[in-house]
């Protein structure tokens, strides 16, 4: 999974005399329209960790060696090692096997499928457009 930190142009803001810098985080960068895109003068992306990589943050979080009958995780991130280190913390678990487990739980728990672009969307040609419930009509 892939994480993009992305700098707003400041030319908008300089027009009208303020220099401020806007900074947007998103995880699907790749989905916005060009015109959006082009809003951004830094784009840096953060793609997830190498086997090798988690293997290493394995043993800097839990002083331990990942256990050789577990492969090594692929797509695992920095922020899953957080979220399982905060929980191996509090429940006091130090079994390796518990803690590559709680890893590949981290994976599962965002998905692997597809998610659909950002933006508005148009509706396919011939299906009509679902009307908003009153409860979720909002006046602007």
């Amino acid at each position: 999974m892939r994480d993009r930190i992305l700098k707003r142009s400041g030319m908008r803001n300089q027009a009208v005399g303020r220099e401020h810098d806007r900074r947007c985080k998103i995880n699907l960068a790749d989905n916005l329209d060009p015109a959006t895109q082009r809003r951004f003068t830094i784009r840096a992306a953060f793609n997830a960790m190498t086997p090798a990589q988690a293997g290493k943050l394995f043993k800097a979080r839990f002083d331990l060696d990942w256990p050789s009958e577990w492969p090594i995780h692929h797509g695992q991130t920095p922020g899953d090692f957080a979220v399982v280190a905060h929980r191996a913390r509090l429940l006091a678990e130090r079994d390796p096997a518990v803690l590559v487990r709680w890893l590949h739980d981290e994976i599962d728990a965002r998905g692997g499928q597809a998610r659909g672009t950002m933006g508005f969307h148009m509706p396919k040609t011939g299906e009509p457009s679902p009307p908003l419930s009153p409860s979720k009509q909002t006046a602007v």
